[in-house]
């Protein structure tokens, strides 16, 4: 048997700017619903609400969201996004833990549907220690 050491990966470098830019725009009344990627509503005065993994990607302005019917609540919600350079199509879970430069286990508990405003708040100054940052 040969002895193998487990290096893991390097984290990927974490876009603490676009961290702190979502965190602020979800803090505006009425467009932040943790529970939905992005989705059209009449709450907010925009018309749309998103979680954060949702605004992220909504703020960095290169995807445009493709929206599918959900009849039965008369609303219009996101899973999957475009990413305008490439005409490439992805999940906006992966698109928004990509630009972040999150790790898999960040997006997992940053993007839960259950978090409270707190919560996030807590993961985000975790997150940004990583990098030796203040969030």
């Amino acid at each position: 048997m040969v002895d193998v050491e487990y290096v893991p990966p390097e984290p990927p470098p974490l876009n603490l700017p676009l961290l702190r830019k979502t965190v602020e725009h979800i803090h505006i009344p009425g467009v932040w619903d943790q529970t939905s990627w992005m989705r059209t509503s009449g709450r907010s005065e925009c018309g749309t609400v998103g979680c954060l993994a949702g605004w992220a990607v909504e703020l960095t302005g290169r995807y445009d969201m493709i929206f599918a019917e959900n009849e039965e609540e008369g609303e219009r919600y996101v899973d999957m996004v475009l990413d305008r350079a490439t005409g490439e199509t992805e999940f906006l879970s992966e698109v928004a833990r990509r630009e972040l430069g999150l790790t898999d286990d960040e997006g997992e508990y940053l993007f839960d549907g259950s978090n409270s405003m707190a919560d996030i708040l807590h993961l985000c100054s975790s997150i940004a220690e990583r990098s030796g940052e203040k969030f």
